[in-house]
């Protein structure tokens, strides 16, 4: 499934997902500094479940 990132771009990832998926599907390292995510501009768990097309910015400390 395709997740849409705040910057316009896309990532692919396996359909049910989580927001922690995401952030290590972008980097490692952005995986290790995430806290949270924010789905369609709610702030949600990391372990968030996502769906086909929704809007995630990954929240990491210095955030």
């Amino acid at each position: 499934m395709n997740i849409i990132l705040k910057n316009g771009s896309q990532v692919e990832v396996e359909k049910g997902a989580d927001g922690f998926a995401v952030a290590s599907a972008i980097s490692e390292g952005l995986a290790r500094n995430a806290v949270a995510v924010k789905v369609n501009g709610e702030l949600c768990d990391l372990s968030h479940k996502l769906k086909d097309g929704d809007e995630v910015e990954i929240v990491t400390l210095k955030d």
